[in-house]
Formats: C-alpha cells, structure tokens, sequence
C-alpha cells in the first residue's frame, strides 16, 4: 500500500506539471514521441491530465528503420486516442 501511495502521488505531480506547462507554454507547447515505454507513458499522462481530451501536439521524429509494428502501434493509437500527431522524417 505504501508504494502504491508514492506512485499516486507522482502520477499527480507529473499531471500537475503537465497542465502548468501547457496553460503557460500553450501555444508553443509539444511532445516526443518516441513509441518507446518512457514517451508512450508521457502520452498516457498527458492524456490523463486533460481527461482524454489531448490539447498539446505530439511530434514523432521518424527515422524510417523503425520495424513496421512500431508505426502500426503509431499509427493505431494516435487515431484511438485522437492525439495530434505530427511526424517529422
């Protein structure tokens, strides 16, 4: 239970940072998306601070020698979670 309520309280800092970043940087404000487990985490916070609904762009440096299930995973979840996705090659 402890560890449980140290992990909670970090989740809240992490979304409680998130939002002070984008109501003050809004504008100008994206994240990297690298499909690896520490950016699709950020996503998940990301998503989890708006409740869902994603106001920040995301940005994926796209290198072209990703396997072809990397961009499948891309590709399926940025619709799902409706995210604004750009790709940059």
């Amino acid at each position: 239970m402890i560890n449980d309520s140290y992990l909670d309280k970090l989740e809240s800092k992490s979304i409680y940072i998130i939002r002070e970043a984008y109501w003050e940087y809004k504008d100008s404000l994206a994240v990297l998306w690298s499909m690896g487990k520490d950016s699709t985490t950020l996503v998940h916070l990301v998503r989890k601070a708006f409740l869902g609904v994603v106001p920040i762009y995301f940005i994926h440096i796209d290198t072209t020698f990703k396997f072809r299930e990397i961009y499948e995973f891309r590709d399926k979840y940025t619709k799902e979670w409706n995210l604004k996705l750009i790709v940059a090659k």
